[in-house]
């Protein structure tokens, strides 16, 4: 068959091979991947609970893993000055990234890899092989992809070669909008007159409002989800974390709740990441910012505009 190389890499809970035929790659596992998959809206703390999940012993977490292409793609336009890895170094030159891809190429200096690719046979083993060579380098056991994209999430469930905990991460939808609209006056350089954004506001409102509908539409009922709000996550980060790991089979472990004190590898996320330092600590807080700015009409305006969402997610229709 003409097979050029066989390599096999072994940690405590499963075994791969990989073998590698005219830059083709094909994976035998004896064990699927442990992942967990953290599905929903941008600005709704999942980089936080990445973060915290990725302090486990056992859990690496890569973050926005879709974005992976526009950190190490040869063909990506995004600038050298933001593929920064929450570490603090540009992906170019962390010992941490350079191991994973010496492990996926080691003749090539560059990964041409698409990890989001619809077919479901090149993605599956695409992913597997580079969370793979993740979890090698890490010397963990579990994976978790903050990615948001219920369009992956619904690959990786298809998949043989993952054992998935899906994690539906819910934050109240007035905060997560608002969220956006500072950031819109920010982008346009007009920080102070975030107001101005009210159009970009309700926009990603009805965007929160059907992105949670679909995903609890479609995976209510698979005993792989798990619906997590972000407030109750904040409120009490033990209780939670301790019920997302516990449906692997691990224990929760005090340093989670430390999180800025260990060196992390994530891509993409809050920019807040790539600002945490070992002896500053970053309190697991709720931030309220939005319900002391927005306005009493574009609260109420929120409230009957997305009341059944915000129902369903038992939020209350009053600033509290």
């Amino acid at each position: 068959m003409g097979i050029v190389n066989t390599t096999t890499h072994a940690s405590n809970n499963y075994s791969i091979t990989v073998f590698t035929y005219q830059r083709r790659t094909s994976v035998v596992s004896h064990k699927p991947i442990k992942l967990i998959y953290i599905v929903g809206n941008g600005h709704s703390g999942s980089t936080l609970l990445d973060l915290a999940l990725g302090s486990h012993s056992q859990i690496e977490s890569g973050g926005e893993m879709f974005r992976f292409a526009e950190y190490f793609s040869p063909t990506s336009d995004r600038p050298a000055r933001k593929r920064i890895c929450t570490c603090g170094a540009n992906v170019e030159n962390c010992p941490y990234w350079q191991s994973v891809k010496q492990q996926l190429d080691p003749i090539h200096t560059q990964i041409d890899l698409d990890i989001n690719t619809k077919n479901l046979t090149a993605f599956e083993k695409r992913n597997f092989n580079l969370i793979s060579a993740m979890l090698k380098t890490s010397g963990k056991t579990m994976f978790c992809d903050s990615s948001k994209e219920f369009s992956r999430l619904r690959r990786f469930l298809k998949s043989k070669l993952f054992d998935v905990t899906v994690v539906h991460l819910v934050r109240d939808g007035r905060a997560v909008s608002f969220s956006i609209q500072k950031k819109a006056a920010r982008k346009a350089g007009k920080p102070d007159s975030w107001k101005e954004y009210r159009y970009t506001y309700f926009q990603y409102l009805k965007d929160w409002k059907v992105r949670n509908t679909k995903i609890h539409r479609k995976l209510n009922s698979d005993p792989r989800y798990l619906c997590v709000r972000y407030e109750d996550f904040v409120s009490d980060p033990q209780a939670k974390l301790t019920e997302i790991i516990n449906r692997s089979g691990l224990q929760f472990e005090r340093q989670q709740l430390a999180f800025w004190e260990f060196s992390h590898h994530n891509l993409n996320g809050s920019s807040w990441r790539k600002q945490m330092k070992p002896d500053t600590p970053q309190p697991i807080q709720r931030d309220v910012s939005y319900l002391k700015n927005l306005t009493c009409g574009q609260w109420w305006m929120s409230n009957i505009f997305a009341f059944l969402t915000l129902q369903k997610y038992n939020y209350s229709l009053t600033k509290e």
